[in-house]
């Protein structure tokens, strides 16, 4: 009898995913036309409240079969990321994310780990990408599932350490993508329109930071140092991102679209014939890069630590700082010495086939385009192609793939 029931569990949750997926065509342009948005929004509220219901009812019936209940909630979750990874309603977006918060505290922080397991990078990509939303409401809700995501995690297992490593190790990905895709719909033409596409997740991360534990019983008084910690190095590597973009000056292309990084007013360094924006004359992008870098801890993620550090050197020479630029290649080398000793455990994220995948996401040949003939997926290939140059950079590559042949 404990059979027959898990596996019409295991069918229903399939049948919840082949809705998912099959709702996803009715955000098509050819098909919005003719559709009430109503309708599409409660299509996916259904299966949001479907999901809900489904773990009360049978997480506690299920608890002697671990293994079961473990990929119920498996399948629950990956559900719900498919759902707040389309482009939908703010009313959706809230039910897929309250059902999700609703699961991590059933369940608790272990199991939802467990569930989530590698899937937890995707996560922090659409818990910031859902940050930089343009609805007050979707930004609350995400910064609320963040502190519940970090409270939780920090009462049952005293860190927030491999949880924040992931979700910045995903970051610069993140933000290069939503640049992409006010680029692609032709709002970014100046270095300060880029600026401005990020302060939503700007914001959104100040309000995490603000968590105040006695005002949030989720929050704990010993939580606070390092939730700040987390948040400000969040901030150092939006700001990681926007000076490798600097660092390019005229030649910075946004999905086929030129931007002027270096502004109206430039001035070149005596030791340097690169232009600098003048706004470089008081600045503190040295000590955010820096931030960024020593947030990653060289025993577990040597690779990020060195993608900032080289960040850092180049921002030096950029500035004629060549004494600064050979210290940071020395940052460098001692990050390598510390990591080789745990080069086993070393852990790099990997693309999202939700991001990427038309096969699985099929709203995703409508970004960029104007017309539904359009639809080809051509924009967003060449959005994700600039995003993935920042989750790890041809210069990183490089060094991983040199470092595997030597191995060889």
């Amino acid at each position: 009898k404990s059979d027959i029931k898990e596996s019409r569990i295991s069918r229903f949750i399939r049948i919840l995913t082949l809705c998912t997926l099959s709702f996803q065509s009715f955000t098509d342009a050819q098909y919005l036309p003719s559709m009430s948005p109503w309708l599409v929004q409660e299509t996916f509220n259904t299966v949001s409240a479907a999901s809900i219901l489904l773990v009360d009812e049978c997480y506690e019936v299920m608890s002697q079969s671990p293994y079961e209940q473990r990929k119920m909630i498996e399948k629950t979750l990956d559900l719900l990321l498919h759902i707040i990874s389309a482009p939908l309603s703010s009313v959706t977006l809230l039910r897929a994310l309250g059902a999700a918060s609703h699961v991590l505290e059933k369940v608790g922080a272990v199991v939802f780990f467990e569930a989530v397991d590698d899937n937890l990078q995707h996560w922090g990509r659409m818990i910031f990408s859902l940050m930089n939303n343009t609805s007050l409401s979707v930004r609350s809700m995400a910064v609320d599932m963040t502190v519940s995501l970090f409270g939780i995690a920090f009462n049952e297992g005293g860190n927030i350490d491999d949880v924040a490593q992931v979700f910045l190790s995903v970051l610069p990905e993140v933000v290069a993508r939503e640049i992409a895709l006010y680029s692609a719909n032709g709002l970014i033409t100046t270095a300060e329109s880029l600026e401005c596409s990020l302060w939503p997740l700007r914001r959104a991360i100040a309000d995490v930071e603000e968590a105040d534990p006695f005002d949030d019983d989720r929050v704990d008084s010993q939580l606070s140092p390092f939730l700040r910690q987390f948040c400000r190095a969040c901030q150092a590597v939006i700001d990681g991102v926007l000076i490798e973009l600097r660092l390019q000056g005229n030649n910075c292309r946004i999905v086929n679209r030129e931007v002027n990084m270096l502004g109206d007013k430039s001035r070149r360094m005596e030791t340097s014939a690169k232009a600098l924006p003048l706004s470089w004359t008081f600045d503190a992008d040295e000590e955010s890069l820096f931030e960024a870098a020593s947030f990653f801890v060289p025993e577990t993620c040597p690779l990020q630590r060195i993608r900032w550090l080289m960040t850092l050197k180049r921002l030096h020479e950029a500035k004629g700082q060549f004494v600064e630029a050979g210290e940071t290649l020395i940052l460098c080398s001692k990050t390598v010495a510390e990591a080789i000793p745990h080069i086993q455990n070393v852990w790099r994220p990997s693309q999202f086939e939700l991001w990427t995948d038309l096969n699985v996401a099929t709203w995703l040949s409508t970004i960029g385009c104007k017309s539904p003939q359009d639809q080809s997926g051509r924009i967003n290939r060449q959005v994700m192609a600039f995003a993935h140059e920042f989750l790890e950079p041809a210069t990183l590559r490089s060094l991983i793939i040199s470092s595997s042949d030597h191995g060889n």
